[in-house]
């Protein structure tokens, strides 16, 4: 951390963050975002809550960790502005957000309980993100639990569902209330009006480009899971309150409730409020130079300097020269060895060289990486996975076969 940490004056931060209940249209936001070819926009990226939540360091450790790697992903030399929509999860660690980020503005998407329940159990328990918490409880899902009087283990899947929205969203509340206007609550139900006339301008603090504007209102209208397919977005909320049954609709008035009628007035000041002070986020560039950091190379001067690198071939070619049934590296030196530079962490010229290489998005290879080597030290050690996962059921992906890979990034 310590060495990663010398990088910081190269880094911006982000420009917006979009945390949500789940099911609440979340990435119909983060398709309208990235209309704007000026915006670069993470959507439910892992590394996140795999760090706010599973990292085993002492709070300041971690917002400093998260600080780094939200602007390691902001880094981008072709865009301006970054927005982050996180994991529905995330919203419980919103305080290690908001230590992180405290000038960052941000949004928490809800929506009417019954249709979230209605949403999240729709293709049956078993496939419901909202029960997920049930083999491994939060600190907060404990505490709600014993403050209302519930015992987990006696919950039916709705009431189960209703206590994890409620936690997410009394979560969202108690940092809207201490963000000091930074945090905004913002109802489904005024999605398509209220993004691009209040939230965008005003909270998130850019002004999109007429043309942008409408191509963004346009993207509103799309059904955000149904892109490619061209469906409409049409509103089902009446459908689903039509629909749901006695338990969801019960979970949802004696577990969800109250916390939706807070949030919805929040959402109702912010929506009716005529003299919104703007949370003007200047030119991501502009931002860069102002604060006395680096200054962006100039595309011709890394053509000459870089270009053609690395070389590129036909996927075709690699395949048949190295099968996907074959674990071995193949003896060819180009596939053996790669084509890309690689550079010593442990050597500050290799360093130095990096980190130019990764400010301009050029691809490289790095070795000998303290943190790196003592992860895969840890995940060697079978006392350390069993300290980790205990006796927990974890699925598990069998093949028999070498053509199914998975990759996995863990943070320790």
């Amino acid at each position: 951390l310590q060495r990663a940490d010398t990088s910081r004056h190269n880094l911006v931060s982000p420009s917006g963050f979009i945390f949500h209940e789940s099911r609440v249209g979340s990435t119909l936001v983060a398709n309208m975002l990235a209309v704007d070819v000026d915006n670069l926009v993470h959507s439910e990226a892992s590394a996140p809550i795999s760090l706010v939540s599973r990292c085993n360091v002492s709070s300041d450790v971690k917002v400093q960790l998260l600080r780094l790697l939200l602007r390691l992903m902001s880094n981008s030399q072709s865009h301006k502005r970054t927005f982050f929509k996180f994991q529905s999860t995330n919203a419980i660690y919103l305080r290690v957000y908001q230590q992180a980020f405290p000038d960052v503005p941000w949004v928490f998407l809800f929506r009417e309980p019954v249709d979230v329940l209605q949403s999240n159990l729709k293709h049956g328990p078993e496939y419901a993100p909202c029960l997920r918490f049930r083999s491994r409880p939060t600190q907060q899902h404990n505490a709600f639990l014993h403050k209302a009087s519930l015992s987990l283990s006696s919950l039916s899947n709705e009431e189960a569902c209703a206590v994890h929205v409620t936690v997410l969203s009394t979560s969202a509340l108690n940092a809207i209330d201490a963000s000091g206007g930074k945090g905004i609550a913002v109802n489904y139900e005024d999605l398509k009006t209220v993004l691009t006339q209040k939230v965008f301008p005003y909270h998130f603090g850019y002004a999109a480009t007429a043309e942008v504007q409408k191509r963004q209102e346009e993207e509103g209208g799309q059904y955000s899971k149904a892109r490619s397919a061209g469906v409409s977005f049409n509103g089902d909320s009446e459908e689903k309150r039509k629909t749901a049954n006695s338990k969801v609709k019960d979970a949802s008035e004696n577990i969800a409730r109250s916390v939706y009628n807070s949030l919805n007035a929040n959402a109702l000041q912010f929506k009716t409020n005529n003299n919104i002070p703007h949370n003007i986020v200047s030119d991501r560039k502009e931002q860069v130079k102002t604060n006395g950091h680096f200054e962006y190379a100039k595309e011709e001067t890394l053509k000459g300097e870089y270009l053609p690198y690395p070389p590129l071939r036909l996927l075709t070619e690699i395949l048949t020269e190295w099968p996907p049934s074959e674990m071995d590296i193949p003896s060819l030196s180009h596939i053996r060895d790669g084509s890309l530079e690689v550079l010593d962490f442990s050597l500050e010229k290799d360093f130095e060289r990096a980190k130019v290489l990764r400010l301009h998005e050029i691809p490289f290879k790095i070795r000998n990486v303290p943190f790196i080597s003592d992860t895969v030290s840890k995940w060697s050690s079978d006392a350390y996975l069993i300290n980790q996962f205990g006796n927990a059921q974890l699925p598990v992906t069998v093949s028999n076969s070498n053509k199914f890979r998975v990759c996995v990034c863990v943070c320790v």
